[in-house]
């Protein structure tokens, strides 16, 4: 197993600006705090570097009465933060995908605003699908 390093890599200048392969970007699970589960995102810039954190991804288990959509009592919600110097490389989309899989809950929800693009366009990339048109900002559903 190759060396993860969590400090290196938080301006993202490593390498060039290209985007990642799915194989490349790896799931390291960290310490689960109350209900919500937690990764870290590393990927290999080039070939003799070590790997490097670019980004991190939770789900969390939400039950409280809810005011919005899903109108579920008990569901999960999905957040992916990539790191500034790397985004626009793929890694969100494949960080979506991996932990949906990796978090083993049937049913996983991403809320986002409506203006925000980019994490829609890595959603839907992932196999989240929209769902509630009507609700106010954008909500997107993944299936197991």
């Amino acid at each position: 197993m190759p060396r993860l390093n969590a400090k290196k890599g938080i301006s993202g200048s490593h390498g060039s600006r290209k985007k990642f392969l799915e194989k490349e970007v790896i799931l390291h699970r960290r310490k689960d705090v109350g209900s919500r589960k937690m990764w870290w995102v590393f990927v290999k810039p080039k070939r003799n570097e070590e790997f490097i954190q670019v980004a991190k991804v939770y789900i969390k288990k939400v039950t409280e009465n809810p005011k919005y959509p899903p109108y579920e009592r008990r569901y999960a919600l999905i957040n992916v933060e990539v790191r500034k110097g790397w985004k626009g490389r793929h890694i969100g989309r494949w960080a979506y995908k991996k932990a949906a899989w990796a978090g083993k809950t049937r049913t996983i929800y991403a809320h986002f605003r409506k203006s925000d693009r980019t994490s829609i366009a890595a959603a839907k990339a992932a196999g989240f699908n929209r769902v509630f048109p009507e609700s106010r900002g954008y909500l997107m559903q993944w299936n197991a």
